[in-house]
C-alpha cells in the first residue's frame, strides 16, 4: 500500500543529492543494570513495613502523615469487600457514570462512598475493570481521596472510597459563587504533588 495516496510527484531536479556519509564508530553496548528483588509481601498484599517506608519517602507534614496511616490502617482492616458489607445511609449524587451512595460498613462502621455502575458488558471487559480498579489499591497519597476496594455484584461495579464530608469541589463552588484565589493555588499545589 502507497503512502502517496495523492500521487503527487516533484518536479526534477527539486531534490538535492544527499553527500555520502562516513560509517560511525561502532558503539560500546550499554550497561544492564539488574533490578533488585522485591521484597516479600510487597508485590499482592502490600506488607505495613513496605507502606511504612513509602511513607517516610513523601514529604509530608505531620498531619498528612497521620490521616494517610490512618486510612491505611482502616482499609487493611476492612479487607476484601462485598454487597453484604454495606448499609445505605443516602444518595450523594448521580450522573451518567451512575449513583454514588453514602454509606456504612456494618462490621467496622466506616462510612464511605460507595459509586455503583451499571454495566452491561461482555464478562472478560468486567474482570479487565476490577484488575485495573485494584490497581488503585496500591496508589495511596495524602492529597487523593483514598480508595478502599471495588468488586462486582448484581449488574454493577462499586468502588468504594473515602467519603469526604466536605463535599465534592463543584459543589462547594456552586454553594461559595467563587474561591479564593489562596485556596485555589493550595488546591493546585497539592493536585501538581500527584
Amino acid at each position: 500500500m502507497s503512502k502517496n495516496k495523492l500521487n503527487l510527484t516533484l518536479p526534477p531536479g527539486s531534490i538535492e543529492p544527499v553527500p555520502a556519509v562516513s560509517p560511525s564508530p561502532p558503539v560500546p553496548p550499554l550497561p544492564t543494570y539488574s533490578e533488585p528483588p522485591i521484597p516479600d509481601g510487597v508485590m499482592g498484599k502490600m506488607s505495613i513495613d513496605a507502606i511504612q517506608e513509602k511513607l517516610e519517602e513523601l514529604e509530608m507534614d505531620e498531619e498528612q502523615r497521620k490521616r494517610l496511616e490512618s486510612f491505611l490502617g482502616q482499609k487493611e482492616k476492612v479487607g476484601e469487600l462485598c454487597d453484604e458489607d454495606f448499609e445505605k445511609l443516602g444518595e450523594l449524587g448521580a450522573g451518567n457514570g451512575g449513583v454514588v451512595m453514602k454509606v456504612r460498613h456494618k462490621k467496622y462502621g466506616l462510612i464511605m462512598a460507595r459509586k455503583l455502575i451499571h454495566l452491561e458488558v461482555k464478562p472478560a471487559i468486567k474482570k479487565q475493570i476490577i484488575r485495573e480498579l485494584k490497581v488503585l489499591h496500591e496508589c495511596n497519597f495524602a492529597h487523593i481521596v483514598g480508595f478502599y476496594g471495588a468488586f462486582y455484584s448484581d449488574g454493577e461495579i462499586s468502588i468504594c472510597m473515602e467519603y469526604m464530608d466536605g463535599g465534592s469541589l463543584d459543589l462547594i463552588l456552586k454553594k461559595a459563587g467563587r474561591i479564593p484565589e489562596s485556596i485555589l493555588g493550595t488546591i493546585t499545589s497539592a493536585v501538581s504533588l500527584i
